[in-house]
């Protein structure tokens, strides 16, 4: 019994320790996404102003 015991608990060791890594590395994806995300975003934002500039400029021609 004590040995079964011992086993369960070096099997829940290796258990935890694998799961912590998998949790490392979702992390790690997870801050990579956001990056990605982030860097999406400031495109996005920056298309908008581009084309709101643009807007400006083809109404202001129109009014001439």
């Amino acid at each position: 019994m004590e040995s079964e015991l011992r086993r369960d608990k070096q099997n829940h060791s290796v258990e935890q320790y694998a799961l912590r890594k998998e949790n490392e590395q979702m992390k790690i994806v997870v801050d990579d996404q956001m990056m990605a995300y982030r860097d999406l975003m400031d495109v996005k934002i920056q298309l908008g102003t581009e084309i709101a500039n643009y807007r400006k400029l083809l109404e202001s021609e129109e009014t001439r």
